[in-house]
């Protein structure tokens, strides 16, 4: 007993303070859950934000992608219109530009390069085939042939889908006389081509206007009076 009392007695309070901590050390059962939840909760949160960045990136690459698209369609068209030739045909009214356009088609003759196909004079028609969910512009093409008078009817081939998505489109045409300027939806003049040929491309959704109206101008300055003077120009 003496032993026992002269222990306690020598007890220091550093002694005391390490069991307290000792005590102290351990985690209860209702922190352990509060931590589990706690983490469980913020892996959740984290996981939320990874998904909507991902699906963030991927409609950021899908709108890189369909405008990188609508570019490259937009240059086609382009430089389609801007190889326009003056061509004519005789019809019983008389010799008469070969050129259709309406909202929806637009067909003409141009000299395509020697590469990457045959070069020569070629029927090019576009057409654009409208959905309720969007809409698709074609190009297809022909070899020319004088023989073909009736545009509408003409048999193309090489079809490929130069622009398409949830758009609305249509052709447009500058008609300028008398000082005065005007868009039509569809061309009428059996001599004269277009001053411009446009491109209005809205949301098939809203109407809303995606780019301003674009505008073409067939290279056809050099030969403004042939088709009235000399019949066809070229070939």
């Amino acid at each position: 007993m003496r032993d026992v009392a002269i222990m306690k007695a020598t007890r220091t309070p550093a002694d005391v303070g390490r069991r307290r901590g000792n005590r102290q050390s351990g985690f209860t059962l209702i922190e352990i859950v509060v931590a589990m939840v706690v983490t469980v909760l913020t892996l959740g949160l984290a996981a939320g934000a990874f998904r909507l960045l991902s699906h963030s990136g991927e409609r950021g690459d899908r709108l890189l992608a369909r405008h990188d698209s609508l570019a490259r369609g937009i240059d086609v068209l382009r430089r389609d219109i801007e190889r326009l030739e003056r061509v004519t045909t005789q019809r019983d009214d008389g010799r008469a530009l070969v050129f259709l356009g309406d909202s929806s088609h637009l067909t003409f003759v141009a000299v395509e390069p020697p590469f990457p196909t045959e070069p020569g004079p070629y029927f090019i028609a576009y057409a654009i085939r409208q959905g309720r969910d969007g809409a698709t512009l074609t190009r297809e093409r022909a070899p020319f042939q004088r023989s073909a008078i009736d545009l509408s009817r003409l048999r193309t081939g090489d079809s490929a889908a130069v622009i398409e998505g949830p758009y609305a489109m249509r052709f447009l045409y500058l008609e300028r006389t008398k000082g005065r300027e005007r868009w039509l939806t569809q061309w009428t003049d059996p001599v004269d081509p277009p001053s411009l040929i446009g491109l209005e491309i809205t949301g098939v959704a809203d109407g809303a206007t995606v780019l301003p109206l674009l505008t073409f101008r067939p290279r056809i300055d050099a030969e403004a009076g042939c088709v009235r003077e000399r019949g066809a120009c070229n070939f």
